[in-house]
């Protein structure tokens, strides 16, 4: 009986030491996931800072971009006047050739 004894001693100890073990290794699962948590919030700050400094960046490009095609049109709207002028001065030089006698 004494054999069990000791043996019941061992088991009851390996059980104390499994449940030491276990503790530890929720413990330091818990600061694991903790920290891995800590690494995501950390991550996902930086991602959505990185993508507002992207979105600011191309929309002043984007700004910048339309700016030039109303400059653009502004111009084109300019030289159609401008051409729309000298198409009703070759009409009115064309009538006034056309009226006038011919020198030969």
């Amino acid at each position: 009986m004494a054999g069990f004894g000791v043996l019941y001693q061992q088991v009851a100890d390996l059980r104390v030491g499994m449940e030491r073990i276990h503790t530890d290794l929720l413990r330091e699962i818990g600061t694991l996931r903790k920290d891995m948590e800590g690494e995501h919030d950390s991550l996902r700050a930086e991602m959505k800072r990185e993508h507002d400094a992207l979105r600011a960046e191309m929309k002043q490009e984007h700004d910048a971009i339309r700016q030039e095609i109303g400059d653009v049109r502004r111009e084109v709207g300019d030289l159609r006047e401008e051409v729309g002028h000298v198409r009703e001065r070759v009409v009115r030089i064309e009538t006034l050739l056309s009226e006038t006698p011919e020198r030969r």
